[in-house]
């Protein structure tokens, strides 16, 4: 049964989805957007990992990955530093074994979020393990 408000997402989507396709590269990677200091290529990111936290897994393509890869070690950096107390290693074609320290396995996708500051409260605990590792299925060696 659909609502009023149901269409209206669904309407809402689309102009989304037909924005995003209006931007020009440089905008993508450059343009402001309300999430500031976001680039609408974060918000993308972002949005991407959507289904993820609704338990849906998808199929990511090599490049999608290694650009989610690349971009989780960039936003490492402000979020902890974490490749500088752990070693990541991914399941899944796209990233590379990076940093040192203790082991975290995942899937590239995982920990390029765990990596970029989702859920970032594993830095502030005694230990990795957490709420947010789970529901990430990130592992700890």
């Amino acid at each position: 049964m659909s609502t009023a408000w149901h269409s209206e997402l669904r309407q809402e989507r689309s102009r989304f989805m037909e924005t995003i396709g209006e931007l020009t590269d440089d905008e993508i990677q450059n343009a402001r957007t309300l999430c500031a200091p976001r680039t609408p290529r974060d918000v993308l990111a972002h949005v991407a990992g959507l289904g993820r936290g609704l338990g849906r897994n998808r199929e990511i393509p090599g490049t999608v990955a290694r650009a989610l890869f690349r971009e989780g070690v960039i936003w490492s950096w402000p979020f902890g530093r974490k490749l500088t107390r752990y070693r990541v290693i991914p399941s899944t074609p796209g990233g590379g074994r990076r940093g040192r320290g203790q082991v975290v396995r995942g899937t590239t996708e995982a920990l390029s979020m765990w990596l970029a500051g989702r859920g970032a409260s594993p830095m502030n605990s005694p230990s990795i393990r957490s709420t947010t590792c789970e529901r990430l299925q990130l592992h700890v060696c």
